[in-house]
């Protein structure tokens, strides 16, 4: 309500704008305290400080290369150069931005930073925000899936924390952020088994998060939000692509060395005139993507099995 009242945004972009304060609220760790500074002034404005901020930690988080890097911030730049979210509002005694900062700080942030969940935490607000435009995102292709069926996929291949994971139409991350969870979990129990050394186990971890987390997203604003996610994480984000994946070539993706691959494809996108777009064909260049022995899961609509 206070991002529609306040900021007359759409619904689009309201997930961007949490996504770029959460990254910005990251950022203040290192440089002091981002609600501090955002005071309302109409020359150096709450906009481009939080702009900054979030420039400043996507080249802390070592997002490369640098034209990635550009189209993701191009994604935030509604943040600095949306006039109403400057301004400071009369009811609020404080620009929107500096509200919505306090507001996910206190709620979200801290939350997401100590909570060891599989939750996709902006993948929610997207759905949430997406059901109030009377839409679901399905007249996009967009289709978000729930945690309890991102956990079912990792029960269901069984993840070992050696897997490296690909998912195609990565959306928000949501795969890719309960991968990562799982196999977090599991390198845990390995190292209290086998009693493993810190050294060893910090390395592992350091692979999981850098290395075995792949992901393609088409549309730009949902990979903007997508390597927030894993940035928030602790990184898993310089694997994602901001490409089409069924312009990529299977014998090139499987130099990833993906063993498992995720997917919910994109939603009723097939028609007799582009039949490349039917589900079924994302989920046959996954297969044909994945190394000798990998093992797929995919939600296949009933079409695709007629």
């Amino acid at each position: 309500e206070d991002l529609r009242n306040y900021g007359n945004l759409k619904d689009i972009d309201k997930p961007l704008i949490v996504s770029g304060i959460l990254l910005a609220l990251r950022e203040s760790e290192f440089s002091g305290s981002l609600i501090d500074k955002l005071t309302g002034d109409e020359i150096n404005t709450d906009g481009e400080k939080i702009y900054d901020a979030i420039f400043a930690n996507l080249r802390r988080s070592q997002v490369l290369p640098e034209p990635k890097r550009d189209k993701i911030l191009n994604q935030f730049s509604i943040i600095k150069d949306t006039k109403v979210l400057n301004e400071v509002n009369v009811r609020l005694g404080k620009t929107p931005l500096k509200h919505f900062a306090e507001f996910l700080n206190e709620n979200i942030y801290k939350t997401i930073k100590y909570n060891k969940s599989s939750e996709d935490f902006l993948g929610r607000f997207y759905g949430e925000f997406m059901s109030y435009s009377g839409g679901d995102g399905q007249t996009l292709g967009i289709v978000l899936t729930p945690k309890h069926i991102t956990d079912l996929f990792c029960d269901l291949v069984d993840i070992k924390s050696s897997d490296v994971v690909l998912d195609p139409t990565c959306g928000t991350a949501g795969f890719l952020v309960a991968a990562m969870h799982h196999m977090l979990d599991k390198l845990e129990e390995e190292k209290n088994k086998e009693g493993m050394k810190d050294g060893v186990y910090e390395s592992k971890i350091a692979n999981i998060k850098q290395n075995q987390l792949h992901g393609f997203e088409l549309q730009p604003y949902m990979f903007t939000i997508a390597t927030t996610n894993m940035i928030l994480r602790g990184d898993g984000k310089s694997n994602l692509i901001n490409d089409d994946f069924l312009a990529q070539l299977p014998h090139k993706l499987q130099l990833k060395e993906s063993t498992i691959g995720m997917i919910n494809p994109p939603y009723s996108q097939g028609s007799k005139q582009n039949t490349n777009l039917y589900e079924i064909n994302f989920i046959s260049h996954l297969l044909d993507s994945l190394v000798e022995g990998g093992r797929c899961i995919a939600i296949i609509p009933q079409s695709s099995m007629t």
